[in-house]
């Protein structure tokens, strides 16, 4: 809403204003939760605290084991392949010896 005058920004705000003392005195009226209310609630969020503790440390678990099968494929191949070049190494210098003579 565009405010084009004095009187329409002083009703705008004659409104705004009684809407906000409405929700403040709902707010006042209402009694706050008793205390056997709020330790219940506590230990509603304690205990899907410890349900979603429970469940990243079994994804965690899950990614390290699959990390691990990684890492030991990866060291296996790479034993093969320093095998490999070392036999390869190995053949030059047998075919090189075989060239001198």
């Amino acid at each position: 809403m565009e405010i084009k005058d004095f009187d329409q920004a002083m009703k705008q705000h004659k409104e705004i204003s009684t809407a906000l003392m409405a929700r403040i005195e709902k707010i006042r009226k209402e009694k706050p939760p008793t205390t056997a209310v709020t330790i219940k609630e506590q230990g509603k969020r304690v205990a899907q605290a410890k349900r979603e503790l429970t469940a990243v440390k079994k994804e965690m678990d899950l990614v390290v084991a699959s990390l691990n099968k990684k890492i030991q494929s990866r060291s296996k191949t790479v034993e093969r392949l320093e095998h490999e070049l070392q036999e390869m190494k190995e053949k030059v210098k047998e075919q090189e010896k075989i060239k001198k003579k």
